[in-house]
């Protein structure tokens, strides 16, 4: 038995998709997110850690 683990990564236009996705079927204050570097950052850290 291995400990390997194959990760699969959501990538950031899937994200930015998925958001816009939302907002349209939820409502919300406009399309665009507050601060898109720390979206950035935010969608890094789970990588950052596993390496």
């Amino acid at each position: 038995m291995t400990d390997r683990v194959d990760w699969v990564w959501v990538r950031l236009d899937v994200a930015l998709a998925i958001h816009a996705e939302q907002i349209a079927e939820h409502g919300g204050g406009g399309d665009a997110i507050r601060d898109r570097g720390l979206f950035e950052s935010a969608m890094a850290r789970p990588q950052q850690l596993a390496h």
